[in-house]
């Protein structure tokens, strides 16, 4: 392998460096949506429930 990588650098071979790949994507955002005029669900009591 040593061989084989002289003969490219002496062939002028270049290696091109790329950037960084992103390999876990997050799934949820980081800041919750902003509701507007809307109670999230974790807050309302179980009273304002219908059933």
């Amino acid at each position: 392998m040593a061989e084989d990588l002289a003969a490219f650098n002496s062939a002028g071979g270049k290696i091109e460096v790329l950037g960084n790949t992103p390999f876990r994507i997050k799934l949820t955002p980081e800041k919750p949506a902003a509701t507007k005029g809307k109670t999230p669900a974790s807050t309302v009591s179980r009273a304002d429930k219908p059933e």
